[in-house]
């Protein structure tokens, strides 16, 4: 599950039933005071970051590493395969969550990643 205090409105999230069968991605559409709003907390699950997924985030992905370039900005992922993550060299950090990558970019870049699931 993911903690409350790392979704922001618009950040996507995996969302399964109780017996643990994949429903859809939702994005967050309100935060509420227990934290997720539209999505019961039960429910919500970080998606996990994929070449498959930073290509529909407009990255251009070779093999194990990807990279952003948006507005003279630019992000670099190595894949670090145990952390099943991505490593971002320039700020230090492994991202392992589509929503830590839409937050990140958010801060850094002051406007939303497009993202196409």
């Amino acid at each position: 599950m993911i903690n409350a205090n790392e979704l922001r409105i618009g950040n996507w999230t995996h969302r399964k039933t109780h017996n643990g069968q994949h429903v859809c991605f939702e994005r967050v559409e309100y935060l509420d005071k227990k934290g997720y709003g539209n999505l019961p907390s039960s429910e919500c699950f970080p998606i996990p970051l994929t070449p498959e997924i930073l290509e529909k985030c407009g990255f251009d992905v070779q093999e194990y590493d990807a990279t952003l370039r948006k507005n003279g900005f630019t992000l670099s992922f190595e894949f670090n395969g145990e952390d099943a993550g991505f490593y971002l060299e320039s700020v230090g950090i492994n991202l392992m969550h589509l929503h830590q990558l839409q937050n990140l970019y958010f801060a850094l870049t002051q406007t939303e990643l497009l993202i196409k699931l």
